[in-house]
């Protein structure tokens, strides 16, 4: 049975890119030298809540 339309079944739910958004996040993921893209993307949020709260 499908789930509610804005309420994920999941916990964690998979979200699509583009081909050239996930090739950008790959360089990237070489470039700062980490494991995993899910690495490149927490380090992606942890700097815009930085300059986030720099801003405020």
């Amino acid at each position: 049975m499908p789930g509610i339309r804005g309420s994920p079944s999941k916990k964690y739910p998979q979200i699509s890119v583009t081909k050239d958004l996930y090739d950008r996040l790959r360089e990237l993921k070489f470039e700062l030298k980490v494991d995993s893209l899910g690495e490149v993307i927490k380090l992606l949020i942890e700097e815009h809540d930085s300059a986030s709260r720099k801003s405020k």
